[in-house]
């Protein structure tokens, strides 16, 4: 089964909604990635964790980044167009890197790798 991948702009109704819920919930979970290590830094000792600086700090400013893009549609719009994020049809986000959609629900005998552009 083949899957056909859209840009933002090529999407319409219910869609929209979704594609701007699947890049929120794909911004929550690598925040979401970045505490857990950094937390691990604090746990490894204060050397770790001084080091690790950088790290605690991206991952405090990612969340006032997804403060913002859950309050402000343009903006959001602006990132996903900026960031030629691509989507399904019914709206559900593609992560290359992964070759998966994100919060796209499971079928039973879904492949995941036959995808068209």
């Amino acid at each position: 089964m083949n899957k056909s991948l859209v840009s933002f702009a090529e999407l319409s109704g219910d869609a929209i909604n979704l594609a701007r819920q699947s890049v929120i919930e794909m911004e929550m979970t690598a925040a979401r990635e970045k505490i857990g290590k950094a937390r691990s830094l604090f746990r490894s000792g204060i050397h770790r964790a001084v080091n690790g600086y950088p790290l605690i700090q991206s991952a405090a400013n990612q969340m006032s980044v997804i403060k913002r893009l859950q309050s402000d549609t343009e903006y959001l719009d602006a990132c996903i167009t900026e960031n030629l994020c691509m989507f399904s049809t019914e709206g559900y986000l593609y992560l290359f890197m992964q070759r998966r959609f994100i919060n796209e629900p499971v079928s039973e005998g879904r492949e995941l790798n036959n995808i068209s552009i």
